[in-house]
């Protein structure tokens, strides 16, 4: 008998140990079960989520992370994990807005990092990708991973830049004729 809301319960562990197992069949449906009960354990609720995201239940698990995001805001983790729900579902613009939540509380998270330098990467924000990858280095700690990032960046910045010369070059030479 469960008497501690706070608690998971087998449901919970159980759906673990199969998704360990590489036995999804069930675990949707017990991670389902699991979040009908009353569980208000922000950690039991975040790994739930992820859970259901790994399975590509996306609503489900948008649902646990606006349950934990109900209970606390300042909870990186769930904004992390609303970016993932809306990076499976192609959404760069939302997921960059979660993304930033996320970093805003300084979530230490690499990834969120990584994922958000890679969006403004691909939107030829170079400037705030190189910002996020510094504050990524004060808040995780200045990893190789970070470094190569930051190097990374630094060249498709250059390459960029370069791209853009050319083509002025370009256009001016097609409009003198």
């Amino acid at each position: 008998i469960r008497t501690d809301p706070k608690l998971a319960g087998p449901r919970f562990c159980l759906a673990r140990i199969l998704l360990w197992q590489n036995q999804p069949e069930e675990v949707v449906d017990l991670l389902k079960e699991e979040l009908q009960m009353t569980c208000d354990d922000q950690m039991v609720l975040l790994l739930t989520g992820r859970m259901l995201l790994n399975l590509r239940q996306c609503d489900e698990a948008v649902n646990c992370f606006l349950r934990v995001l109900n209970a606390n805001p300042q909870q990186g983790q769930a904004y992390f994990g609303m970016a993932a729900v809306l990076m499976q579902k192609h959404d760069a613009e939302g997921c960059l807005q979660f993304l930033e939540h996320a970093i805003g509380l300084d979530v230490d998270i690499m990834a969120a990092y990584t994922c958000t330098a890679m969006i403004y990467c691909s939107q030829q924000n170079f400037n705030r990708a190189a910002e996020v990858i510094e504050r990524a280095k004060t808040v995780t700690g200045n990893t190789w991973h970070l470094r190569l990032w930051t190097i990374k960046i630094a060249l498709q910045a250059a390459r960029q830049k370069a791209l853009d010369s050319l083509f002025a070059q370009a256009d001016a030479a097609i409009q003198s004729g």
